[in-house]
């Protein structure tokens, strides 16, 4: 793991992405975005760092007039991930 991957601003980051998909699993990357101001390329980058680490999982699904959307859910080792980030802030 480089430094930037384990600096402070990022498990932050990935702290306040994991407590925002847990009580909305199917916001799209750009609600995530929104909903946190930050850019949706550092939302991205966020969260593909999540998937690799194994602490979420992504779930195609299709919304209205079938589209396909996204869902983020945390995987098991995510929850005791998230635990310690909270301890750690």
């Amino acid at each position: 793991m480089n430094q930037a991957q384990s600096s402070p601003f990022n498990e932050e980051s990935h702290l306040k992405v994991l407590r925002l998909l847990v009580g909305y699993p199917r916001l799209s990357q750009r609600e995530v975005s929104q909903t946190l101001r930050v850019s949706l390329g550092k939302t991205s980058f966020c969260l593909k760092a999540l998937v690799d680490k194994g602490l979420i999982k992504v779930k195609r699904f299709r919304k209205r007039q079938n589209q396909p959307a996204y869902a983020y859910l945390l995987t098991p080792s995510g929850i005791p991930e998230k635990a310690l980030l909270l301890r750690a802030f």
